[in-house]
């Protein structure tokens, strides 16, 4: 079975994956168990995958959550802490100015583990307050003291407690009061931060809460799929320590996960404007401009990340190469396209994503090497049967080869049933209909497309054809000199456009609309 990482893992990609694809909201829930489940345990599973789901959904419109983290949330790393404890850690604190508090841990395992309880009285001074929270851990309070004396105390405690337990070693997460805008119980989770922040270090290191905490725990909320608290983590780990790299990087990925692009944008800007060729800032703020509909700004800075010299080529950033591909298509450069696709496909990555067969075939279409597209089409339906781009173009090519004009009507009739919303479906199945001479049929199909993007250049010289054989010359001449102002000239369609307006059935002004 799926461990828990390598879940979470496939679910943030996948959650990635629609994200760009499209949809507008995506929620996983998530439970794992190891090996095969029995009988009695599936619908435990299931009951457990439909909670996480239920949290999912509260978290925001790109979100995930696993079951364990409701299951056992008490020993969380991040967990919030015992009312009994909060309220005693209250009482100590009450009415202090400045004070240090440490969270004490020993990091062994269960059984073998000595009594840190007893340890820790054997050497606390008169006067310090010592609060247990369950067998391993325990605050100590440490009343008036600033951020280098709580340190150093930390670090004889540390000392102390591994001369009485030698065999187990002893983590200590520091933090000061007062500490930014935050309150005094905010301080309790701070050193559960740090203790998560020294895991990096090692076991049994002394860690003092600071910004870099304030990242570990955003990233790991990020990764629980919380991404509202990742941002406020990200948020104080800025304002701790402002225009910081990692922070301001991290904060625009998990506001890019919100949906709020336009603050993400600004974010990677900051960055940017620090380390012009941050290739993570570079390939962040093309996705979210994409995101945005603002391509052709996404364009540049895809390109610019692709010649950051912390490029390392597709196989480490595959994403990177399929977005500028797409983008390429979306622009009509289909040459280009083609270059970076096919680079992408000839080192080996991406190959198990239909997405980069889906944009092969399009560019291959788009510059007339019909079989090459076709292979590529096939193969991202076999990799994913309900593609609707891929069904739509097929349908396309299959008319154009003499492959079977019905195969292609019924390929572009089930790409708009899977998908209504796609202009492109629309377009390629009026002309389509258009074959088969069932014009009224076309020019819905045409009109739909256009009210779906009024910039759907095929879709307009379809409408032109549409009514060139309705013998309604004026409507068709207006498409053909529309098509012929906004396409690419180098593209078939500016080709095609200006053949029409030169042929004898364009001229004159006989018929309507």
């Amino acid at each position: 079975g799926m461990l828990r990482p390598e879940a979470r893992d496939f679910a943030h990609r996948l959650q990635g994956r629609l994200r760009r694809e499209g949809l507008s909201k995506v929620h996983i829930g998530i439970a794992v168990r190891q090996g095969e489940p029995k009988k009695d345990e599936v619908s435990l599973l299931m009951d457990e995958c439909l909670q996480a789901l239920e949290v999912a959904e509260r978290r925001g419109p790109f979100s995930l959550c696993e079951a364990s983290s409701l299951r056992d949330r008490e020993n969380q790393p991040l967990a919030p802490l015992p009312q009994a404890v909060l309220a005693r850690l209250r009482r100590a604190w009450l009415g202090l100015t400045q004070f240090g508090l440490v969270l004490l841990r020993l990091e062994g395992n269960g059984d073998a583990m000595p009594g840190l309880h007893r340890a820790v009285a054997g050497f606390l001074p008169a006067g310090l307050v010592y609060i247990p929270v369950g067998d391993t851990e325990g605050y100590v309070l440490l009343p008036d003291a600033s951020g280098d004396a709580a340190l150093d105390w930390a670090r004889q405690a540390k000392a102390g407690l591994e001369r009485a337990c030698p065999s187990v070693p002893v983590a200590c997460g520091v933090c000061h009061w007062p500490c930014l805008e935050q309150t005094k119980t905010a301080m309790a989770v701070n050193c559960r931060k740090a203790l998560l922040h020294g895991r990096f270090f090692g076991p049994g290191s002394v860690t003092v809460f600071d910004h870099v905490s304030l990242n570990v725990s955003g990233d790991a909320y990020f990764d629980e799929g919380d991404y509202r608290q990742a941002v406020r983590e990200y948020q104080a780990g800025v304002r701790m320590n402002p225009g910081d790299i990692n922070l301001m990087n991290s904060l625009g990925v998990a506001l890019a996960e919100l949906n709020r692009h336009r603050q993400a944008v600004a974010c990677f800007k900051q960055v940017l404007k620090k380390e012009p060729d941050n290739f993570m800032a570079l390939a962040n703020q093309g996705f979210a401009l994409r995101m945005l509909g603002r391509d052709e700004e996404a364009l540049g800075f895809f390109q610019q990340a692709l010649q950051s010299p912390e490029y390392t080529g597709p196989a480490a950033a595959p994403e990177l190469s399929l977005q500028l591909g797409r983008l390429y298509c979306n622009a009509g450069r289909f040459a280009e396209a083609l270059h970076v696709l096919e680079t992408l496909e000839d080192r080996g990555a991406g190959r198990q994503e239909f997405s980069l067969y889906r944009l092969l075939g399009e560019a291959y279409m788009e510059t007339g090497r019909e079989k090459k597209a076709m292979r590529s089409l096939q193969r991202a339906l076999h990799l994913f049967p309900q593609d609707a781009a891929s069904l739509s173009m097929l349908g396309i090519l299959y008319l154009q080869a003499g492959e079977g004009d019905d195969i292609a009507l019924g390929f572009c009739r089930q790409a708009v049933a899977l998908d209504g919303q796609g202009s492109e479906y629309w377009q390629r199945l009026g002309w389509v209909l258009l074959h088969f001479h069932r014009l009224e049929e076309a020019l819905a199909a045409a009109r739909k497309s256009l009210r779906l993007r009024r910039n759907n250049i095929p879709a307009t010289l379809l409408m032109g054809k549409v009514y060139t054989m309705m013998n309604k010359p004026y409507p068709a001449r207006k498409r053909y000199e529309r098509v012929v102002r906004t396409a690419n000239p180098a593209s078939r369609y500016f080709a095609e456009a200006r053949r029409s307006l030169a042929a004898p059935d364009t001229a004159g002004d006989a018929g309507n609309e």
